[in-house]
């Protein structure tokens, strides 16, 4: 009954302890979810330490913040001279922080509300959007500025990436699924450029960058479709490029009508430019290249 009613103590306090946003970047309440065991004064309502397993929750009255759970055995808490709110919280034993930023796990954490960080040590893991994985020997993660430290990591890094189906803000650019056969486009610019006749192919590798140009030229074309991104950046590029159409190149090629009335038009607005080059591209390669 008495750890009971210490509880029920502790997770009043604990709400009103945290109304303050120093050190919490923008987290103003703490609710307490479970307490097995806590240990304090009934007098002030404050508490010394919490064990049993602990799960709290920072919340903030923005909608937009969302909560942050953490997790650990035990809390031991810290005052200043002041008193009232905690200065520190030291927390041991399976630790888990759910923050926005990232998500940690770790043996111990350090909670610092005057530098508004908290440290984590022994086994520290750390996933996030762009990190999976990721070990290291000490991570500082700040709740004011959503910024982390680390040291001695070893971790997966994926770089950021467009998402590949997204709809171009000219709706005449290349997404991924316009191309039907990645492995077929990839093979024939590769024929194409290595062959001696004028081609669509052989002209638009001049078009491309140096890296891309070098990388469609000599890298398998398994490794190139695998990381098509860039090859699908630089081909939308060159759809906005006024010297796509060259005759030569495009000599044996059959265009529909409305490719030749926009090759015929002399002032073409930006997006007329990119439809006609997306109307070549398919022209010349209707077997991998969906119609606009």
């Amino acid at each position: 009954m008495r750890s009971l009613i210490l509880a029920t103590f502790a997770c009043l306090a604990v709400v009103a302890a945290f109304g303050q946003d120093d050190g919490m970047g923008g987290y103003n309440a703490m609710r307490a979810d479970y307490i097995g065991e806590v240990t304090g004064s009934i007098e002030d309502g404050s508490f010394d330490t919490m064990s049993g397993g602990v799960e709290i929750t920072l919340m903030s009255d923005d909608p937009g913040r969302k909560p942050v759970p953490i997790r650990a055995r035990t809390m031991t808490f810290a005052y200043g001279a002041s008193g009232g709110r905690p200065s520190r919280i030291a927390m041991q034993g399976s630790v888990h922080v759910n923050h926005p930023v990232a998500a940690v796990n770790a043996d111990k954490a350090e909670w610092d509300f005057e530098r508004g960080e908290m440290v984590f040590t022994g086994n520290v893991v750390m996933n996030s959007d762009r990190m999976k994985n990721v070990q290291c020997e000490e991570l500082v993660l700040n709740f004011n500025d959503g910024r982390y430290r680390m040291t001695k990591v070893k971790a997966e890094l994926a770089l950021p990436r467009e998402s590949p189906d997204a709809a171009p803000a000219d709706p005449a650019l290349l997404r991924e699924s316009h191309v039907t056969d990645w492995t077929g486009l990839v093979n024939t610019l590769k024929q194409q450029a290595a062959a001696e006749a004028a081609s669509p192919g052989k002209h638009v590798i001049t078009l491309l960058d140096a890296e891309t140009r070098g990388i469609l030229t000599s890298a398998p074309t398994e490794t190139i479709v695998a990381n098509r991104e860039k090859l699908l950046k630089q081909l939308n590029k060159v759809m906005s490029n006024p010297k796509l159409y060259n005759e030569a190149a495009w000599a044996g090629v059959a265009l529909d009508d409305e490719a030749k009335a926009l090759l015929d038009k002399q002032d073409r607005a930006p997006e007329e430019l990119t439809r006609l080059n997306r109307l070549l591209l398919r022209a010349a390669y209707p077997a991998y290249i969906a119609a606009p």
